[in-house]
């Protein structure tokens, strides 16, 4: 908005969304000089966009591991032939994922 010649301080972190705190109290912004404000700015304004990649990418050729919901006595047996534990769940039963290709 700087850019764009917006260069009252207060009304710039009025236009964002921010507080004003009690030092600026009686600033009050009308919504016709708000909308002043970002009519002047506009033109240099630009919207960005942020890609987030996930930590471990699964090939998009492998389908996801197949899970199983287990109760406590299977989780030794499951865990000794290539299954690993992946969460508990509040039911006292656990999640398990198969570490081998379908």
């Amino acid at each position: 908005m700087r850019r764009g010649g917006v260069r009252d301080p207060p009304l710039l972190e009025y236009a964002m969304g921010h507080s004003l705190g009690w030092q600026r109290a009686y600033e009050r912004y009308d919504g016709e000089i708000v909308r002043e404000a970002f009519a002047k700015a506009e033109p240099h304004m630009t919207v960005m966009s942020f890609k987030v990649e996930s930590e471990k990418p699964q090939p998009r050729d492998m389908p996801p591991s197949p899970q199983r919901i287990v109760a406590e006595p299977e989780l030794e047996s499951l865990l000794s032939n290539r299954w690993r534990f992946v969460a508990p769940l509040p039911s006292g039963k656990i999640v398990v994922e198969s570490l081998t290709p379908n």
